[in-house]
């Protein structure tokens, strides 16, 4: 059973706020990219639900 995408979202927030001030723009970059993929595939697995 995947992990609900709210809990991830939060542990994600929460990860992130805790580094923030360690950030260079390219690990933020990176970041950001992750993040718009574990998005799309989130709205991919809601599509076959």
């Amino acid at each position: 059973m995947p992990i609900p995408f709210s809990i991830l979202r939060c542990f994600d927030f929460r990860f992130y706020a805790n580094l923030v001030f360690d950030f260079t723009p390219a690990t933020l970059l990176t970041i950001a990219f992750r993040y718009s993929e574990i998005i799309r595939n989130y709205r991919k697995a809601a599509k076959r639900a």
